[in-house]
Formats: C-alpha cells, structure tokens, sequence
C-alpha cells in the first residue's frame, strides 16, 4: 500500500460517504490523481462506493470493514516511521513542529487550496 492509499483510507475513516473529489480536496491532490489512488483500494475491498441518496449522480465513499482492519495493521508501522522521522527532536521540538504542521493545514484550508494544475 501507498503513502497516498493509507493517507485516502484514514482521510475515510475520520468522514465516511464524502466523495472522490471532496477526498482530493483534503489529500491536496488531483481528482485524477486520486482516482489512480482509490481505483486499486475499490479493487481490493477497501474502500466501497454508494449512490448518494440526495444527489443521483454523486457516488461517495465509504471505508469497508477490511479497509478499518487495514489501518490497524498498518498504525503501528506508520507510527514507527513517525518516531524515527522525529527521534532527534525533543519534547519542546516536537510540539512546534506539530504546531507548525497544523498552522501550515489551517492555513491551506482558509485559503481554500487545491491542487497544482497538471505540470506544475
């Protein structure tokens, strides 16, 4: 699995039935690029896609309980990464850098960022 494929599955698991380009939205990324993401997690089972009941054509998505199990394997690993990634930092260091990491989110969101055209 991808960084990107674990990334659309925990963005589910926090709003399940959003759509792929809402998905795109919050991953900072293409709608293309997205779907190259989710194609092989819908092929896998996932990830499922429904009807949304208000908006016919609207498909939204929703983690599956394999999906849910595919998170839990993989926390401890991706937890691991993120300990090695900050094993010189100290206590002090670690909470700027996470404050940093979520001024720079809010940030993007007030701002309403999308993805870079294609290219770019």
């Amino acid at each position: 699995m991808t960084g990107a494929q674990y990334t659309a599955l925990t963005v589910l698991e926090r709003r399940p039935g959003i759509t792929s380009s809402e998905l795109a939205r919050r991953s900072f990324v293409r709608a293309q690029t997205m779907a190259a993401t989710i194609d092989p997690l819908l092929e896998a089972g996932l990830v499922r896609r429904e009807p949304d009941p208000e908006h016919g054509r609207r498909m939204l998505l929703f983690l599956t309980e394999a999906g849910a199990a595919a998170i839990e394997t993989l926390d401890p690993q991706v937890a691991g990464v993120e300990e090695l990634m900050l094993a010189d930092f100290d206590a002090d260091e670690r909470a700027t850098f996470a404050d940093l990491l979520r001024r720079a989110r809010v940030s993007l969101d007030e701002r309403g960022h999308r993805a870079p055209p294609a290219g770019q």
